[in-house]
């Protein structure tokens, strides 16, 4: 794995807890995080373009979302119990 660039930001959905991190190769990882134990399992990885991706905690709609910039930004977030990455360009 590359160096983490940056790691930060927690959606929060319904019922599970995810810890988003973004790596210097432009790569997203999503991990699901156990509340009782903090352990980390089932990894998710999305590549979001050739820079590095930076995170930024914000809220569409009243609702938690996370702004992934890379190459291109990216929007993620739930929506009807689907969890979506959208391209903003």
């Amino acid at each position: 794995m590359k160096n983490v660039s940056n790691s930060s930001n927690i959606l929060n959905d319904e019922s599970e807890l995810f810890l988003h991190i973004g790596l210097s190769n432009g790569v997203l990882l999503r991990t699901s995080v156990d509340h009782v134990t903090g352990s980390l399992s089932d990894t998710r990885t999305r590549y979001l373009g050739q820079k590095a991706v930076s995170l930024f905690k914000i809220n569409v709609q009243n609702n938690p979302s996370l702004l992934a910039v890379s190459s291109k930004p990216w929007l993620c977030y739930n929506f009807m119990s689907k969890y979506l990455t959208t391209n903003l360009k």
